[in-house]
């Protein structure tokens, strides 16, 4: 039998649609099986809490859910310490950050595939031009385009059905990715064979990667899409220099393991 725990949800919901939102939750039985044993709205960088209880299957497939909810923005998922004594062997495909010996994994600088990509293309998005660098040398190294989505960028307009493998890049902004990546993937057609990985930049280093690659995973997972378990990683931070040399040839090695396949 599978052990039972709880799951704290941090939710930001689009402006005005709050309402809504907890009637998703609680009203239309998008938690059936999982018990709901708060939904509080909340003032910060978050707009709600939902608390779960459950077991880590059906929580699982709860968060999955509340992602797919058309009104929100982005999701933090936190995990009570207790629930750290699971058995890692159950934790495989989890949306959970915990790994062996409840130490978060470093990510793998193997990126595995299944097939070979053609086609490729990087989309990025940015505050202070760090992710714009690591974006370009990706695209240098595989001679593919490269598309800024900042917060002109029109969904409708940017067509990426020629394309094999999308790149997704992103600085990290309290333990998110960036609002208008997190918007051009909800609203984009992502529809064809391809497949996707994503590639981060940030001011401090931590565990909050993985919670960004849920974020995205969760989208594309929306969409019946998959993003590649591996991704890229490097320090943003212009006043140490950085992303530097070392950083920069470190993400050609990376990307060019996809220019072999291809």
């Amino acid at each position: 039998m599978s052990e039972t725990g709880h799951a704290y949800i941090l939710v930001v919901i689009q402006p005005g649609k709050e309402q809504e939102f907890a009637n998703e939750v609680v009203s239309k039985g998008l938690i059936l099986d999982s018990t709901v044993e708060k939904l509080d709205f909340v003032h910060g960088s978050f707009d709600f809490i939902v608390v779960l209880d459950g077991t880590r299957e059906d929580m699982d497939r709860r968060i999955l859910e509340i992602r797919k909810i058309p009104y929100v923005e982005s999701t933090e998922t936190l995990i009570p310490f207790e629930m750290l004594n699971w058995d890692d062997s159950t934790m495989k495909d989890s949306v959970y950050p915990l790994r062996e010996n409840n130490v978060l994994a470093a990510p793998s600088t193997e990126l595995e595939l299944d097939n070979d990509f053609v086609s490729p293309v990087v989309i990025y998005s940015t505050k202070g031009g760090k992710t714009r660098k690591v974006a370009a040398e990706f695209a240098s190294e595989l001679n593919c385009p490269i598309i800024e989505i900042n917060k002109n960028s029109d969904p409708s307009a940017i067509n990426l059905s020629s394309y094999d493998l999308v790149l997704i890049g992103t600085g990290i902004y309290q333990a998110s990715p960036n609002a208008e990546m997190i918007r051009f993937l909800k609203n984009a057609n992502l529809d064809g064979d391809k497949r996707f990985a994503l590639f981060l930049t940030w001011y401090r280093l931590g565990q909050n990667d993985k919670s960004v690659f849920n974020i995205i995973s969760g989208i594309l997972d929306g969409k019946g899409k998959k993003l590649l378990n591996q991704y890229f990683e490097c320090l943003g931070d212009f006043s140490k220099g950085r992303p530097n040399a070392d950083d920069l040839n470190a993400a050609r090695r990376w990307v060019s393991k996809i220019k072999r396949n291809s």
